[in-house]
């Protein structure tokens, strides 16, 4: 029956990981604009990949001495559907993020705003790992990945995650100039809810704010995760196997799925960014 829940579930919120460099994929086709004319209005269609921080994303988290992880995404336009002018060399970006200590970190009942999913409860609520290394820290466990892990008693929020770690906006180029998008909302986007940005199939994420220093011009992009690669099992889908990790989660009273999510595919179909 969980399982089931699990298909249909609601949003699975999005690690900063898998943004960061979208906003990057657009240059306008007017190449020496003025800086005062702002950038020009452009759709690009996004294609790349997400590379998750050491181990991925587990059932049971990577936990090490490490106070931050980072994951690399690489993002590019693809020619078909996109405006004129869109970037064509791959935007690569490092994003760091704290690890979670140990001795603050539990695992917690879904939060609200995950459909289905919300009120399950974890079948443990410390990693073993971290019952072992207690002055540690955790990263990268599919349960935290959805939104429910606490540090203390507060839920460490993936959204904000994602705007701290953006706080000083992202670069992109319209033709020789660079502007800076800056990130104001951070929103997942739900594969069960008609309209969803990403689809019936992809989970995501929407990012959008204004462009600095000329704030009737805004922005969005939408990051939507397909295809998978894996370690210790067989990979189908991100979502599939991300709620594979999840049901583990729950029914396990110790972590003991062997499936690791090293990587995840860019929708092509559903991702884009736009300037208007």
């Amino acid at each position: 029956m969980f399982r089931k829940m699990l298909v249909i579930a609601a949003a699975v919120a999005m690690p900063a990981s898998a943004l960061a460099g979208a906003s990057a994929i657009a240059a306008s086709s007017g190449a020496g604009a003025s800086q005062l004319a702002g950038p020009a209005a452009v759709t690009c269609i996004v294609g790349g990949s997400v590379t998750f921080g050491t181990g991925g994303i587990s059932e049971g988290a990577t936990v090490s001495t490490a106070t931050t992880t980072t994951s690399t995404s690489s993002l590019t336009h693809v020619v078909a559907g996109s405006s004129p002018g869109c970037q064509t060399t791959a935007q690569v970006t490092h994003i760091t993020q704290p690890t979670q200590k140990c001795n603050v970190t539990t695992l917690a009942p879904i939060p609200a705003g995950n459909g289905a999913l919300t009120g399950e409860t974890p079948g443990f609520t410390h990693f073993p790992n971290c019952t072992l290394h207690p002055t540690d820290s955790e990263q990268g466990s599919a349960w935290g990945y959805i939104g429910a892990v606490k540090k203390g008693t507060a839920y460490v929020s993936t959204t904000t995650g994602i705007k701290t770690a953006l706080k000083a906006g992202v670069k992109f180029k319209d033709g020789a100039t660079v502007y800076t998008l800056l990130v104001t909302k951070v929103t997942s986007s739900n594969p069960t809810v008609p309209g969803a940005a990403c689809g019936g199939a992809d989970p995501g994420f929407v990012l959008s704010g204004n462009v600095k220093g000329f704030t009737t011009t805004t922005w969005s992009s939408d990051i939507c995760l397909s295809t998978d690669t894996v370690t210790g099992g067989t990979a189908t889908t991100f979502l599939n196997d991300l709620l594979t990790l999840v049901t583990s989660t729950h029914t396990d009273t110790t972590p003991t799925n062997t499936l690791a999510i090293t990587k995840a595919t860019v929708d092509p179909t559903t991702s884009k960014l736009t300037i208007s």
